[in-house]
């Protein structure tokens, strides 16, 4: 599980998720950051973020909720490609 601030030293989040998933389109990434523009946060998640939270909303409750949410997602992928969990059947 990685958690990523937006505000980087040397560049910005974006462009450090877009890294991290080209090195593992698997990985749990959660964005925090200061910054709360809706425009910045459906970047982050467009970009592969599991999730994108405001640092001043920032919670334990909250937190718990997420890390939850973006493991299980990671579980479940990493399970479908080792065939562990079968995709649904299509609905055609």
């Amino acid at each position: 599980l990685v958690f990523l601030d937006y505000h980087l030293a040397h560049g910005n989040g974006l462009a450090c998720l877009c890294r991290l998933r080209r090195l593992d389109a698997e990985l749990p990434v959660v964005v925090l950051s200061g910054m709360t523009d809706p425009q910045t946060a459906a970047a982050l998640v467009e970009a592969g973020a599991d999730d994108f939270l405001g640092k001043e909303n920032l919670s334990g409750d909250v937190l718990r909720a997420v890390v939850a949410a973006s493991v299980a997602r990671s579980d479940l992928i990493r399970a479908k490609q080792s065939g562990l969990v079968a995709d649904p059947p299509s609905k055609d």
